[in-house]
């Protein structure tokens, strides 16, 4: 029988390929990807074919210990992308690694959303391990492997060729989008790249893009900063003053960002301090907070900045927490003679918070720990949550010692998980529960329990304030960081179809300013979380520099931009739906044209914003 060990090395190398072609189809099926997409299947077989050639230039135990470790990672990796992508809508990247702290924080939802659908991935990995123990243990080196090493690589770097040149390609700047090159040289769709390209070409792109951008971020290039001036002068961003100009102007702020709070949360009985709020104060009932590469902290950025955090790089609060950002509302206020402040019940280390709120011009960033808050016992750290109200009377504590405050509290009650383990959350569930549709998944409940959890700091901010004399004075802005993604969008539709199978359209949140006796208005100009920072700035007549804001006054004529991180966009005319794969027009001004035009407004934007970060532009 020796004579057809051949065969068996063989039939273990075309097993290995099987298995691994096999992992990519699962990960497109498991992640709701179409899953016969001939480019992604060729490439997963050149891919395949190249891995198994390494194989076979190992021999014995060896031999063995590679394809069946491989083929195990490989299948923990696919797993992991499906994961990633089951709560942000999009897959993982390396340049993401630095925010990998992000995932604690959803920690207590990945066992409960695990299925068993998704042992999948192990059956073709089980099957091959069974072969490669039923198979002779010990393989020796047949002559004819390094033949088989030279067909495989051939194979592979065929079908890596051949798929390349079915690329569909477009020589039009705005048709860039629907460009094959342009995606797989970019992956600025994550979704749309692993859908086309399979898991192995994803990842080897992903790994190659990150490190050309990684070694490019450490050279200043003076062609880079005449593109970003040309820019700017085009977008011309010159503010003109408006009615509302200086509205709250020598009013304190309390600047809340309130943690996964959508419009779904809105409700008279179950948040009623918030729905008091919009109907006595300014309410933004068209307002878009995308969410971006690192959701919380990305959302912290664009409404502080007003520029595009990092999608090609690093996560923006780590990667760029040393760069110089002197156009952030804390760094206006604080010329205008603001104390400016932060405060969290988080740890600071938490996405690089103490350096990262340096970089936005706080002067103090008070953490869980500075405030006092308990530490709660680590099996409930980022499952029940510190509370709220607890959050507002520590940091309250501080901001109301200073003559003129700027204060931004970031929240955390409305975090997920939204379950049962929320025990914190026990009397809020109990209360919430009568207002809440029947049938509702136990998910919504206890989405409601945790607004309702921070509604009630907001009626203790509110009585806090003017306890101190202070309410009369004082402008709240409220402001949702992005939508409570945890809960499959399914369960959200499920729960209120209003808006139902529109991606886009999960992003509009609740945007609130408001204090006592003003006079109540609804603003329902498009906006998105770019243009807080120049409305903001209007609203009290900071010395603001509209010039090199991406974003626009709400008051004011400009157009508004809602860019979504798959290049996708709304204005007021048109839309570009990339998710749903539909474009929309408005009115006689959305035309093909101008959709094309926007399509390359967008990209060139997202470029920009990349390069102002790599270079530092704002420190030259």
């Amino acid at each position: 029988m020796k004579k057809f060990g051949w065969i068996k090395s063989y039939v273990i190398v075309f097993a290995y390929i099987v298995t691994l072609v096999s992992v990519d189809l699962l990960l497109h099926y498991l992640a709701g990807l179409n899953v016969l997409v001939k480019r992604s299947i060729l490439f997963s077989t050149a891919y395949a074919c190249g891995f198994a050639a390494i194989g076979l230039l190992f021999k014995g135990m060896g031999r063995q210990i590679y394809y069946g470790l491989t083929a195990i990672l490989f299948a923990i990796l696919g797993l992991g992308q499906v994961i990633y992508h089951y709560f942000y809508k999009a897959f993982f990247s390396v340049s993401q690694a630095t925010n990998l702290g992000e995932l604690g924080t959803v920690k207590g939802e990945i066992f409960r959303v695990l299925e068993w659908k998704y042992t999948l991935f192990f059956i073709p990995v089980v099957l091959f391990i069974l072969i490669l123990v039923l198979l002779k243990r010990q393989m020796k080196r047949q002559k004819s492997d390094y033949m088989a090493v030279v067909v495989c690589f051939v194979i592979a770097f065929g079908l890596n060729w051949v798929t390349k040149i079915t690329f569909e390609t477009t020589d039009s700047v705005s048709d860039k989008f629907k460009d094959d090159n342009y995606l797989y040289e970019s992956l600025f769709d994550k979704e749309r790249a692993m859908e086309r390209f399979g898991l192995f070409a994803y990842t080897k792109q992903d790994v190659s893009i990150t490190t050309q951008r990684f070694i490019s971020k450490k050279f200043k290039i003076a062609a880079d900063y005449e593109q970003i001036d040309a820019y700017f002068e085009e977008m011309n961003h010159e503010h003109v003053e408006n009615e509302m100009t200086g509205l709250f102007e020598g009013k304190n702020v309390v600047f809340v960002l309130a943690e996964s709070l959508s419009n779904l949360a809105i409700d008279e009985n179950m948040t009623p301090t918030l729905y008091k709020m919009i109907q006595e104060g300014l309410y933004f009932d068209n307002y878009y907070s995308p969410t971006y590469k690192a959701s919380t902290s990305d959302s912290e950025f664009v409404v502080n900045t007003s520029l595009v955090p990092s999608m090609s790089y690093g996560t923006t609060s780590y990667d760029f927490a040393n760069n110089t950002f002197p156009n952030t509302l804390a760094n206006r206020f604080k010329e205008a003679g603001y104390t400016a402040q932060s405060f969290h019940s988080n740890t600071g280390d938490f996405y690089n918070r103490f350096n990262y709120h340096r970089a936005l011009g706080y002067e103090t960033f008070y953490d869980q720990k500075a405030l006092g808050l308990a530490f709660l016992d680590e099996w409930e750290y980022m499952v029940n949550w510190p509370s709220d109200t607890d959050l507002m009377k520590a940091s309250a504590d501080i901001f109301l010692q200073q003559e003129k405050f700027f204060s931004y509290i970031l929240t955390t009650n409305g975090h997920t998980p939204y379950t049962t383990q929320r025990t914190e959350l026990a009397a809020n569930y109990d209360y919430v529960r009568p207002f809440v549709k029947e049938g509702a998944d136990e998910e919504i409940v206890y989405y409601y329990a945790a607004q309702n959890a921070f509604d009630e700091s907001m009626a203790y901010l509110i009585n806090r304030l003017e306890e101190a004399g202070e309410l009369e004075d004082t402008v709240i802005i409220i402001f949702g960081d992005h939508y409570p993604y945890p809960i499959h969008h399914d369960k959200i539709w499920a729960y209120d179809d209003t808006n139902a199978w529109n991606w886009q359209e999960l992003h509009k949140v609740p945007l609130i300013m408001w204090t006592p006796g003003m006079e109540p208005q609804t603003v329902s100009k498009l906006m998105s979380s770019f243009d807080v920072a120049p409305t903001v700035a209007n609203l009290f007549n900071l010395n603001y520099d509209y010039y090199h804001a991406f974003g626009v006054d709400a008051f004011s004529d400009d157009e508004s931009l809602v860019v979504f991180s798959n290049y996708g966009w709304i204005t007021e005319h048109a839309r570009n739906n990339i998710w749903s794969g539909y474009t929309e027009s408005y009115d006689e001004i959305g035309t093909e044209a101008y959709i094309n035009s926007m399509n390359n407004k967008v990209l060139e934007m997202f470029e920009i914003g990349q390069e102002i970060l790599k270079d530092d532009y704002f420190a030259q």
